[in-house]
């Protein structure tokens, strides 16, 4: 097993869980902003 080729899509597959993650919560913090406006 070559790690460079398991690394590309592991550093992928990370970075698609942190991005849909932050989305997550920035949208949820957002509507409790305009909720408490």
């Amino acid at each position: 097993m070559d790690p460079k080729k398991f690394m590309a899509p592991a550093a992928a597959f990370a970075m698609a869980t942190v991005l849909f993650v932050y989305t997550r919560l920035s949208i949820r913090s957002a509507r409790n902003q305009t909720r408490r406006a």
